[in-house]
């Protein structure tokens, strides 16, 4: 089994089919902040999964602002998966289209994390780059991608797949974060946003970024 292919074919048509069913979502153009702007080129991942190309961008937690991954059950809660530091390079298109890739995944200062990204089995242990979209949903500009993530110890077999959409906001400068969706009002607790293929898992947490300077317009 080749699991790059599959996962390239799961995560693309799952972007793909949230991307089309919502009708709030308008394209954005992302270029680069210098002066005169260049738009951002096109973005390819190869065989071998290395990413060439587009934007790039740096992005990563903290300790204060980790990645939580929950399991809601029906009747019973939820339960805390994972607990971890989630750095990575994000490279996009001017369409907004991209990959990121380049991720590390570590513990936090207080809990061990026991995850790790996805690869191919032995003898290659590439990683595999995550598919990702920057785009406009009814005048917010959110990242939406498909990560993938395994126990460590298991590579290149067992692994989880999930697509959410985080909400990317700008702050002075063109200083960025994204952020996780909150709860709902009825729904305390800490902000989390659904995984599209299993709304049971959720994941909270924020990034922010560094790297190259960019100018998204809609």
């Amino acid at each position: 089994m080749h699991l790059a292919r599959k996962l390239f074919l799961v995560a693309a048509a799952a972007i793909a089919m949230i991307a089309f069913a919502a009708p709030a979502a308008n394209a954005v153009e992302v270029s680069t902040e210098a002066d005169p702007m260049v738009h951002c080129p096109e973005v390819d991942a190869s065989n071998d999964h290395v990413v060439t190309g587009g934007c790039v961008v740096e992005a990563e937690t903290g300790d204060a602002t980790p990645v939580v991954l929950r399991f809601h059950a029906t009747m019973g809660g939820e339960t805390v998966l994972s607990l971890c530091n989630y750095t990575f390079d994000a490279a996009l298109h001017e369409s907004g289209d991209g990959f990121i890739y380049n991720q590390i995944i570590t513990d936090t200062a207080a809990n061990a994390c026991l995850l790790t990204q996805c690869d191919e089995a032995e003898p290659d242990h590439d990683d595999i780059p995550w598919p990702a979209t920057l785009m406009e949903f009814g005048g917010a500009t959110a990242l939406q991608f498909t990560f993938c993530i395994r126990p460590i110890g298991a590579e290149g077999s067992s692994f989880t797949t999930c697509t959410i959409y985080v909400p990317w906001a700008e702050g002075p400068e063109h200083a960025y974060t994204f952020t996780t969706l909150p709860f709902g009002a009825h729904e305390p607790g800490p902000w989390q946003s659904r995984c599209s293929m299993n709304a049971q898992v959720s994941i909270s947490g924020q990034w922010t970024i560094h790297g190259t300077s960019l100018e998204i317009t809609h």
